[in-house]
Parts: structure tokens; sequence; C-alpha cells
């Protein structure tokens, strides 16, 4: 872009002044200065913005302003008594005194390719989830445009990369264009400075500020993507406006349980709960809170570190909550489908609603790689895994869609490919249990020793946990420690006499024992209080021993197989 004001013409693409022809020497940050003023005109930029763009991240005394603004001016000939270039607005800020005109330089080649990255946050830790939250809400409203592939989430806030200067991360990312920006917080003002970068000549398309109250910014990720959208020459879906809910506070605590809710451990998502609900009471048409609610409490009851029979039917009564209020909700659907298939054994049903969330959002990979899962325990491999590489599409660099990818592969009994899977999740993020769970589980079949050492360490962490050490009784078994086991089993058994233990968690170890008579018990107790583990039956390795069993095939007839 190039914008023509008086005798002067500041290239963007080229990062230079030219009065005629001749180039104008200026500093830095007085090059940035009159681009933001004349980026600006006619409108007066004030001082706090000129501070947030022209010295982002840094902290300078006020005195520095005047400074720039008289180099700017001994640059260009002006005169600060009687500015023809920069004129002062007494009190607040600055404005370009003449009238500009915008030329594109040359014909940008149509933009198809975008990465969004992080929102830094220069607010501080209490503020993560909002910078998180916020740069999400504009990938998502940007996936709605036209003709625009948009880096994945996971793919765009890839762990390591802070600081990363924004046409580098375009690079890397091999994309068109680059979305970058600060979140700061001065008193109750939410500061969010964005730009548009141009990766082949790293030039600015394009640069804003944007001001709201703390306590309500739902509407930010629209305004900006309404923004950026022309900038992009790209049609924008009437949906990319909509506002989720009117009050900011419900907002700000939805975003927050997101935050917990991407951390997949039962700690966050017990904190994921209290802040949805938070939200959901501010606004109960929020339906965005009660999707988040059900999809949280489905997530959980997989774990059954809580009766399935108390777990479920609130993830139910959350999914068609938000039905009700908003029948294209995707999250909704999906968390519905959950259901369905891990607590009714409603098989037709969960299919039919996990269709239902693909069509309401094709780009929504939670959709993609739970209706995975759901072909992966019905036995249909290879449907599986086209829609778990559907999901990868969608978010590669996602840890849990890669950990469900390990899960699936060794449901197909592919166990060298569900270990590449595993370790590939556990590169993503080597703190995630569920990734290195199901690496371990996976390695059972093919290298129990290696898998006995790492379910000792994740038993550690978990301090003990039962689904944890009933996975490592398995490992000891398939060495031969049938002692080890033992033990294991016993302090199983001694777990469950103090808090509630899945019966499937102890069913597990009674296999390890080569006990079956006791693992069928524990099993018919699973199917009784609706074990969501149940729903692995079929697919299940380990449960091999157990199908000839005739209480066995009237369980597998009760769930549906």
């Amino acid at each position: 872009m190039r914008l023509h004001f008086g005798e002067f013409t500041l290239d963007e693409d080229r990062r230079e002044v030219l009065r005629g022809e001749d180039p104008v020497r200026l500093a830095p940050k007085a090059f940035r200065l009159l681009q933001l003023l004349a980026s600006r005109y006619p409108r007066t930029v004030s001082k706090a913005e000129i501070f947030d763009i022209v010295w982002p991240d840094t902290f300078v005394a006020e005195s520095n302003l005047p400074i720039v603004v008289k180099d700017l001016r001994l640059a260009l000939g002006d005169d600060a008594r009687q500015p023809h270039i920069v004129r002062t607005v007494f009190a607040h800020g600055y404005a370009l005194a003449t009238a500009v005109i915008r030329e594109e330089a040359e014909a940008r080649p149509a933009i198809t390719s975008i990465a969004v990255l992080p929102l830094a946050n220069c607010a501080g830790t209490d503020w993560d989830y909002a910078a998180e939250g916020i740069s999400e809400g504009i990938i998502n409203g940007l996936a709605r445009l036209n003709s625009l592939r948009v880096v994945p989430r996971s793919t765009s806030f890839r762990p390591g990369s802070k600081g990363e200067a924004p046409a580098h991360a375009g690079q890397r990312l091999r994309v068109d264009c680059v979305f970058s920006g600060r979140l700061r917080v001065v008193g109750d003002e939410l500061i969010v400075l964005t730009e548009l970068i141009y990766v082949p000549t790293e030039a600015l398309i394009w640069g804003e500020s944007f001001r709201r109250q703390t306590v309500n910014f739902a509407d930010l990720q629209a305004e900006i993507v309404a923004e950026v959208a022309p900038r992009l020459r790209s049609e924008v879906y009437p949906e990319v406006r909509a506002v989720p809910t009117a009050n900011g506070e419900a907002y700000r605590l939805y975003l927050l349980g997101r935050h917990y809710w991407s951390r997949r451990d039962s700690r966050s998502f017990g904190r994921a709960l209290e802040s949805f609900a938070a939200a959901a009471a501010l606004d109960p048409s929020f339906a965005l809170a009660h999707a988040a609610t059900a999809e949280t409490y489905a997530a959980l009851g997989t774990r059954e570190t809580i009766p399935p029979r108390e777990v479920f039917p609130l993830a139910r009564n959350a999914a068609v909550r938000a039905v009700q209020l908003d029948p294209r909700l995707s999250a909704a659907y999906t968390a519905l489908a959950a259901v369905e298939e891990l607590f009714d054994w409603d098989w037709a049903a969960a299919e039919r609603s996990h269709q239902r969330a693909i069509e309401m959002d094709p780009f929504y990979a939670t959709a993609a790689q739970w209706f995975a899962l759901h072909l992966a325990r019905r036995g249909r491999h290879e449907d599986a895994q086209r829609w778990i590489a559907k999901a990868l599409l969608l978010e590669p660099a996602s840890t849990i869609i890669n950990t469900n990818a390990a899960l699936i592969a060794y449901l197909a009994r592919d166990f060298d490919g569900a270990v590449r899977a595993g370790r590939s999740a556990v590169e993503l993020d080597p703190e995630f249990e569920s990734a290195r769970l199901i690496l371990a589980v996976a390695q059972i079949q093919v290298d129990p020793e290696g898998a006995i050492l790492e379910l000792q360490k994740l038993a550690d962490r978990s301090q003990r946990a039962p689904h944890i050490i009933a996975n490592l009784a398995s490992a000891f078994s398939a060495c031969g420690q049938v002692s080890e086991a033992r033990a294991v089993r016993e302090e199983i058994d001694r777990q469950s006499e103090r808090a509630y233990v899945s019966a499937a968690h102890r069913a597990l170890a009674a296999m390890a024992c080569e006990d079956h008579e006791r693992a069928v018990d524990h099993a018919e107790a699973a199917a009784q209080a609706r074990s969501p583990w149940l729903s692995y039956l079929r697919t299940e390795v380990r449960f091999d021993a157990l199908r000839a069993d005739p209480r066995i095939r009237a369980i597998e007839a009760e769930i549906g197989f």
C-alpha cells in the first residue's frame, strides 16, 4: 500500500518515505508513527494508542513521544507552530493535517491462507484464558470465510514458538498472511493491538487497536473478524458477526472454562465446570456454555472417576438445553452423541447425533474425532481411520486427537501404529497423561517391559489412580509377573473400600491375574453401572480371553454388539 499526502509518499511494502523521488531518512519509531497517523487519517490517534503501537511491550516515559514527533517534523520540514503535516490535538494525541490518498503499490495476489498467532499476553497470567479465547474465536470466525485456508489452532499455537516473528511464523506455516497481536489490561480497560502481515513481503496490510471494558468483550472477536475479512478479499458468511452472549462476564467465564477444558485432566475439568456453570447462571440462554458443560461432563465420564449414573445424565441435560437454545450448535450434538453411545448404548441414535454435529460444523475437529471413536468402538475400523485422519487434518498438532488416533489404531489391533501415534502425541505434550497412558497400553502388546516402566511413572504421578494401575496389572501379567499383578489387584480392591472405583477397572485387574470368574463378576457390575469402558468390549484385545463366557455374550447383547 502507498499512502500519498502532500508532497510525500509512504510506501508500506518498501517501508520508505519519499518526497517526490527523493527518500526521506526516518528513524524506525518516526516511520512507525507516520505510518500510524497516515493509516488512521482523518482520525486523531490518542497518545495511549500511539504508545501501544509504536512502543509495543515496552514501558517508556511519556516524554519520548514529543521527541519522536519533533524528529518526524524536522525530517518532513514541518513546523509545530503552523503544522501542515503533523498536528497536535491538545490533551489527546496527534493527527495528520493533510489528506491521504491510498493506492495499492502493486497487485497483490489473492490471499488464500492465513495463520492466527496466539495473542501475546502482556497483562499477566490471570489473563491467559482471555488471550487464548480471543485468538481461538478469531480463528473460528475466519474459518467461515469463503476460499480461505485457516491454520488450525493446535498448529498456530505451537508450544515453544512464543516470541517468534510473525513473518517467520508465516513462512514456517506456509501461509500468505499472518494475524498477530498483543493483549493488555490497563485499569478496567482491555486493549488488543492487532496487525495483519503479508508474509512474502513482510508488509503490514492493516493494524488497529481495540478497546473494551474488562467486564464486557464478548463481541470483540466478531468485530476483529469483520475488520480483517475485507483485507483478505473474502466473502463473509452472515454468522461472522454473531455474538454468543450479551453478558460480558458470562463470556469471560466461558473463556476461562475453555482454558481449563483444554488441559484435559480431572482437576481442570472440575474448574471448567465451575466456570461454565457460572456463565450459564449469568446468562441462562448462553448456548455455548451449556454445550461446553455437556462436553466436559461427557469427557469426565469416560475417566470413570465419578459413577456414570451421576455424570452422564448431567451431560445429557446440558446437551439437550444447548440444542434447545441453538439447534445449529455442533458441540451440543457431539456431547449428546457421547451420552447416547457411552451411557444409553443406543448406537443408531448416537450415529445420527454425530452426523448432525458434523453437518452443523464440518470444521469442528472434536466432532470428527468423537465420530471416529464411535466407529472404532463398533469395529468399523476403516471408517474410523478415515474420520480420525479428517480430525487430524483439521487439527494436526492437537495432542488429544493424536492420542485418540493411537487409541483407534490399538482397537484395530495395529499395535505398532498405535505406538507410533502415541509417541507423536507425547512429543506434542510430554505431560499429557492420556497420551502417555494410551502409548503404554499399546506397548503392553509389543514391549511390555517398557509399558511397565511408563505405567509405574504414571502411577506415581497420579497417586496410584485405579485407571492407571489397572493397566499396570496388565503389563505385569504380559511379562509373567503374576505376583506383582495380584498385588495391584489387591491394591485396587482396598481402594474400592474407601472411594468409588469403576468395576471395569477391577475387571481389568482381575483379567491380568487370570481370575476370569471374578473378572466376569466385575464386568456384570460394570454393566449395571453403565460403565462407558464397556463400549470397548467388542474390540479391546484384553477381553479376548472372556469372549466365550455366556455372561460376557449377554453383556455384549445388552450393549448392542
